[in-house]
């Protein structure tokens, strides 16, 4: 996806994918470095990509999400720095560390620190700067979701809503509640979810899903049990109408439908977009890290 972002508001000037080459990536590791950069630039010239810059998405395997309720003003770099050498278990040394103000906490603010293993971000890194492109932003999966669909609809019509990325191979979620993002955490995502049977794996991945959700949240006073989400938005490569309906119903959450092509504060100049929206929020969120 790229997108123009200027004061005048948010340009989406195209929407297109591509299949990796085979064998280049396996579980987000990278195998093959050059066939991937060879493939990415004959599809920036094949779809006249023009971007200087862009943003890494970066799949869940590879990051841990905390949430810390403090002050405001808590973090700066020293204290970020002390916080994670007295929460964090294993090589600090070995991570990335950034975090992110998502809303007013019962202290202070609600901030959730993002923990990355460097290699993969330099990796990726390197592949960006390699399709002659400047690095804006690295981004988890599921975060990229909620900026995307915070971008394209405001904020959600609902006090707690269930995020769900469906990628390979593992599926993300996370909670909004009033206005508040709360990370949550990953799931394996079934081999099915890449083949025709896909529908036929639904029920044993909500189960899995539901015992995930209720692990992390129950906390917080809400569960699949009830009191659940009101509402849930599913995303990623998986999902489509009939995915996302499917896996409603076996919840019992209504899905979100609305199509962010229709938008006000975004611009589409494609009149047809080759891959469902569900498929490209992820990138729209990544598109604005600017």
């Amino acid at each position: 996806m790229q997108t123009d972002v200027s004061p005048k508001g948010i340009v989406v000037k195209s929407v297109s994918s591509m299949p990796l080459p085979p064998g280049s990536v396996f579980w987000g590791n990278i195998l093959d470095y050059d066939s991937l950069t060879d493939s990415f630039v004959s599809f920036k010239k094949a779809h006249k990509i023009s971007a200087k810059s862009a943003s890494i998405n970066l799949p869940m395997q590879f990051c841990d999400m905390k949430r810390f309720d403090l002050p405001k003003g808590y973090f700066k770099k020293e204290s970020l720095d002390w916080e994670m050498h007295q929460h964090f278990i294993g090589d600090v040394d070995k991570y990335r560390f950034r975090y992110i103000v998502s809303g007013e906490g019962q202290v202070g603010n609600t901030n959730v620190v993002v923990s990355a293993l460097k290699e993969p971000v330099d990796e990726r890194a390197g592949l960006v700067l390699a399709f002659d492109m400047d690095i804006i932003a690295a981004e988890p999966d599921i975060l990229a979701v909620y900026n995307g669909l915070t971008l394209a609809f405001g904020d959600l019509p609902a006090k707690t809503a269930l995020l769900l990325d469906l990628s390979f191979p593992y599926c993300s979620f996370a909670l909004i509640r009033n206005n508040v993002f709360l990370p949550g955490g990953s799931i394996p995502v079934p081999d099915e979810f890449a083949s025709e049977t896909i529908l036929n794996a639904i029920p044993e991945f909500v189960e899995k899903l539901k015992n995930q959700f209720n692990k992390q949240y129950d906390l917080d006073g809400i569960n699949m049990n009830g009191p659940k989400p009101e509402l849930i938005a599913i995303c990623g490569v998986y999902a489509d109408d009939i995915v996302s309906f499917e896996i409603s119903k076996s919840l019992e959450i209504p899905v979100l439908k609305k199509n962010p092509t229709g938008s006000p504060f975004i611009k589409f100049k494609q009149k047809k977009i080759p891959i469902s929206w569900q498929s490209f929020i992820k990138a729209l969120g990544l598109s604005i890290r600017f």
